[in-house]
């Protein structure tokens, strides 16, 4: 992952290891005070490395979650009237952030804000955004599948 990170194809580390642990804290604990009472550090080590596995295992299903998600819902651009490059940014967007702005499509896409606001609104047409508040200002938007995928992880408190 370090180098995923360094050459730019990755812009955070992917890997939540944080939930498995959470999850097991008692038993974390329990093998962390093993290590301090009797310097039994392969239990620790073999336990750690299970949550590291396990989370990689999760991870790696999210990610091709998502890419499905993703690609269904490019399949939907495609099949529509649209026919913007933009849009289909838009949807990688919505992939990438579970909720956002018309400032950052504006930012992702290069487009003007009415722009942004005109393919956010024909993506909402098509079904593939959602509008999550309705406040004017601060008004943020989300696909609804990659939020329900979320959910269903139990990954919507990791979401920043």
């Amino acid at each position: 992952m370090w180098y995923l990170l360094q050459s730019g194809v990755l812009s955070e580390p992917s890997l939540t290891v944080s939930p498995w642990f959470e999850a097991r804290r008692g038993e974390c604990y329990d093998r962390l005070l093993a290590i301090s009472t009797r310097g039994d550090w392969d239990s620790f080590l073999r336990f750690f490395a299970e949550g590291l596995a396990a989370s990689a295992t999760q991870t790696r299903s999210d990610i091709l979650t998502l890419l499905g998600i993703q690609a269904e819902l490019h399949d939907i651009v495609a099949g529509s009237s649209l026919r913007a490059d933009s849009a289909h940014k838009v949807v990688d967007v919505a992939i990438t952030h579970p909720t956002f702005t018309v400032r950052d499509i504006q930012d992702a896409t290069g487009v003007t804000h009415a722009r942004a606001s005109r393919l956010i609104s024909q993506l909402s047409d098509l079904g593939i955004l959602m509008t999550l508040n309705h406040e004017e200002y601060q008004r943020r938007y989300y696909a609804p599948k990659v939020l329900v995928m979320l959910a269903r992880q139990g990954r919507l408190g990791e979401v920043g």
